[in-house]
């Protein structure tokens, strides 16, 4: 999947962090800069910054919101309750996350935790 430049969201701009890695290589972190009522990050390929290697969306539930990561090297699809232990952890069936759709790729998420 291609590097986006704008958040899916609110279509405002990427900020890029240096993300350095174990193996002393870097990758680019995206995130969104408004970020009001919405969490989007994107992390490069490390070895070419126009593919990703990771998104990660958080979804707000009234009870606990849900941060949800796309895997692409795997190509696995993980959800997990946020603030809980790391045994909160449900892997769904892989979704190619259409940015263009943001608010219907919500949705798709929702309802596969809901009956998982």
């Amino acid at each position: 999947m291609k590097t986006p430049t704008t958040c899916p969201k609110c279509h405002g701009p990427l900020l890029s962090t240096e993300l350095p890695l174990r193996n002393g290589e870097s990758a680019w972190k995206k995130t969104c800069s408004t970020k009001l009522d919405h969490n989007f990050t994107c992390v490069t390929h490390q070895y070419d910054d126009d593919l990703v290697e990771i998104i990660v969306i958080v979804i707000n539930r009234a009870n606990v919101p849900l941060k949800v990561s796309w895997y692409f090297t795997p190509r696995m699809l993980m959800v997990y309750k946020e603030f809980v232990g790391s045994d909160s952890a449900i892997k769904i069936p892989w979704v190619e996350p259409d940015l263009t759709q943001y608010d219907k790729l919500v949705e798709k998420i929702r309802t596969y935790v809901t009956f998982s």
